[in-house]
Formats: C-alpha cells, structure tokens, sequence
C-alpha cells in the first residue's frame, strides 16, 4: 500500500508548480511564459511535495490508491484519479514497460495521439466531431450517442465509459487548437482558453458525480440525473463559446453544415 501510494504521489510531484497569471497552462510555451524565478518555483515546488502525501489522505482516503491513465473507459476508472497529461511525465507511461517500471499496479493504455497529421485543421475538425456526435448527439444525421442521452437513459457506466473517453480527445486536440492561436496571436485566444477550461473542468465534474452516484451517494437515481444535468449543460454552454471559436459557421445547438477549410 505504501508503494502504491510513494508512485502515485511522485506522479502528481511530478508536475511542474508556476505561479499563475489568471492563464491556465494549456501549452507548453504557455507554460513558459508563465513561469515564475527558479527559486520561487522550487521553495513551492519543495513545500507542495512535502505536503503531498497529507493532501491525498485527507481527499481521497482509500481511494488514493486508485488510479488511471487518462484515456482508459473502464468502468473502475470512474471517478478516480487520473494521470495528468503532461509533458513531464509522458516518458514515464508512453509503454508498458515503461508505466512497469514505475507504477505496476495501473493499467496501461496507449496514450492518446493527436487526431490526422496532428495539424490544426485535424485537431478542430476532432473537437467538432466531439461537439456534433457527443454533446449533440447529431452528426451528419447519423444518430449518435450523447452525455445526455446516456444519462436519461440511467446507464451511469456508459455515460461514465463516453465522459473518459471524451475527456482526453479533448485535451489533445485543445492543446493543438489554442497552441495555433497563440502562435499567430489570434484575439480568440483567451476565450478558446477559457472554453477549453471550462468543458475539460466539467467533464471532472461529471466524472467524479458519476462515482458518487453509482454508489448511491446522491440519493436516488432521479436527484443524481438532476445533478449531472446541469453539468452537462454547463460543458455544452462552453462548447459552444469553444465552436463559436473555431468554427464560427457551425450552427451550435444543432449538427448544423460545418466549412471544410478551418483557419485561424
């Protein structure tokens, strides 16, 4: 158990710890302009690490031993904690030999790859595709499964399975997209970064209601849906500020015709 945790706690130390400006740090050069002296960055970085073991006890309890690589569906992940996608810390979970070395006990899942080439059109043209087949359900016409659906059906795995699996696309692709509009100075840029924000923090939301909820820790069925409703409209209400962004021709609300050719 304590090994368990000693991994679990160098995974989160792991993350590089900067003073924010009010700009979360989407990208890496991001990062780097938000970075704080060297000195101040480790007396935080040293204060935070000693304190980490603490921190986790008192959150999660028992459950500090659970944890997932982001990107994995299964239904034991719901609601844990999730392995950051950083930069840090990707070389120590890229492979199963790898995530063996250092953290034998969560399971591995290839990480998540940018969408096409990697290219911003590829990456918008995939935050669309998420917005169009899982938050509305619609893509050119095609039925498909959304959060809301799965929820009012009261299959709280599958919605769970859809909140995993959205989450990092998300992420990836996000990071690309904004990445873009910083580079070319886009004046979109912070309300991308923010809208990205939002739906990603609300995807966590959604994630750890789902855990309580399928423990029976919210009530009934009925007052848990309740709940995870406004979260899901909350992440759609991002999203659209996000497709407003990306791809202003887009009829939100619905799977409306999209450009073909995407620009910043």
């Amino acid at each position: 158990m304590l090994r368990r945790k000693a991994r679990l706690i160098f995974l989160i130390a792991s993350l590089p710890i900067r003073r924010s400006s009010g700009l979360s740090p989407w990208t890496s050069s991001a990062r780097g302009k938000l970075s704080s002296p060297n000195s101040r960055s480790e007396f935080i970085r040293n204060i935070c690490i000693a304190n980490l073991s603490t921190i986790l006890t008192s959150a999660f309890g028992k459950s500090a031993n659970a944890a997932c690589l982001m990107g994995d569906t299964s239904s034991d992940c719901i609601g844990v904690y999730k392995v950051p996608m950083d930069p840090e810390i990707s070389n120590f979970v890229s492979t199963p030999e790898e995530l063996a070395k250092f953290a034998p006990d969560i399971r591995f899942v290839p990480p998540v790859a940018p969408p096409g080439k990697g290219k911003y059109n590829d990456c918008s043209e995939e935050l669309i595709r998420i917005y169009l087949e899982n938050i509305v359900g619609n893509s050119n016409g095609q039925r498909n499964e959304s959060l809301r659906a799965a929820l009012i059906r009261g299959d709280l795995n599958d919605l769970g399975a859809l909140v995993l699996g959205i989450s990092p696309r998300v992420i990836v692709s996000g990071r690309i997209v904004l990445q873009e509009l910083l580079n070319k100075s886009s004046p979109s840029a912070y309300r991308a970064e923010v809208a990205l924000n939002d739906i990603t923090a609300g995807l966590q939301q959604i994630d750890g209601c789902l855990l309580q909820a399928i423990k029976g820790q919210m009530g009934g069925i009925t007052v848990a849906q309740l709940s995870i409703l406004e979260d899901i409209n909350d992440v759609e209400t991002s999203y659209v500020d996000l497709i407003k962004v990306i791809a202003p021709d887009v009829a939100v609300g619905n799977a409306g015709t999209r450009r073909r050719n995407i620009k910043v």
